[in-house]
C-alpha cells in the first residue's frame, strides 16, 4: 500500500512530459517500533488543552513518525501528450471495462455459469 503526497510536476517538451510524483511505501514499516514511538510521543506525555491544539498536535506528531519509519520517495514515470484513445467515447470505455470486469471474474471462477451467461448477453 502506498501513500501518495499532492506534489505533481509537469515538465518537458511538447512531445513527451516528466510527471514527479511523491509517495511513501507503507509495506516495510515495522508497525510494533512505529506503535512504540507514537506511545512515547509527546500525544501521551504532553497532550493539548483543546480539541483544535490536540488535533493540530495529532497531525504533526503522526505525520513526523510516519516520515521517519517511512520516509517520501520521489519517483518520474512519462506521460504521452497523446490522448489515451481518441477514438472511442466515454460510454464505449465504460462498457471495455466492464466486458473485461467480466472476463476477469469468469476466469477466476470455475464452472460459474452466471458470470458467463452475463458475458454472453453483454457480447450481445
Amino acid at each position: 500500500m502506498k501513500m501518495f503526497r499532492d506534489a505533481w510536476c509537469l515538465e518537458g517538451n511538447d512531445e513527451s512530459i516528466s510527471i514527479e510524483y511523491e509517495f511513501q511505501s507503507l509495506k516495510k514499516v515495522n508497525w510494533a517500533s512505529f506503535q512504540a514511538d507514537v506511545l512515547h510521543s509527546e500525544l501521551y506525555t504532553d497532550t493539548a488543552n483543546t480539541t483544535d491544539e490536540f488535533a493540530d498536535q495529532l497531525d504533526t506528531v503522526i505525520s513526523k513518525i510516519l516520515d521517519h519509519h517511512c520516509p517520501l520517495q520521489r519517483r518520474k514515470r512519462f506521460a504521452s501528450t497523446r490522448r489515451d484513445n481518441r477514438w472511442l467515447s466515454p460510454e464505449a470505455v465504460d462498457a471495455k471495462r466492464q466486458r473485461r470486469r467480466l472476463e476477469r471474474r469468469q476466469s477466476h471462477s470455475t464452472g460459474n455459469i452466471v458470470v458467463h451467461n452475463l458475458l454472453l448477453n453483454f457480447a450481445a
